[in-house]
């Protein structure tokens, strides 16, 4: 019984327009519809190909500056950031910049990347590095994690502008 009750249901869900297949039809014209724009927007791209190929030249200026960068070996990732203490403000005066770093970079690679970040002649590199240290507020105790940090001297002229 219920189930000749359920394809009573169905057929008079069917006749009041309730059809499985009404959403099917309505997908078929979205999808139609889809095409039509496909369609317009290739017949537009067709007059915009001259475009495009202006648009590769510059895309290919582009691949040539990523090229340089890349010869120079200025990495982004080695500079953290740049280490802002009085100590540090004091040695600026003397054209001296303190730089948190990555705890794998050397000086070369401090160099290169301050000089390709700042666009600076970097004269001398001196690097430190900062022993992780114990901390005790009471009875809780925990740590302050070391890091390294990159003494860089610019050459006579050259400035670095921080916006703090």
């Amino acid at each position: 019984m219920n189930h000749e009750w359920g394809r009573v249901a169905n057929r008079k869900k069917i006749a009041a327009g309730h059809s499985h297949f009404e959403n099917i039809r309505n997908s078929w014209d979205i999808m139609a519809f889809f095409k039509k724009i496909l369609k317009k927007n290739e017949k537009e791209s067709d007059g915009q190909k001259e475009k495009g190929d202006e648009e590769k030249k510059v895309a290919g200026s582009v691949a040539t500056a990523r090229e340089k960068k890349e010869k120079s070996g200025y990495n982004p990732g080695i500079l953290i950031s740049p280490h802002i203490t009085e100590k540090s403000t004091v040695g600026n005066a003397l054209n001296t910049y303190v730089f948190k770093v990555r705890q794998s970079a050397n000086k070369p690679e401090v160099k290169k990347a301050v000089e390709g970040k700042y666009g600076v002649r970097v004269s001398r590199v001196r690097i430190v590095n900062t022993k992780p240290r114990k901390v005790r507020l009471g009875r809780s105790e925990g740590v302050v994690p070391g890091y390294k940090k990159a003494m860089v001297t610019l050459m006579p002229g050259d400035k670095i502008e921080f916006g703090v």
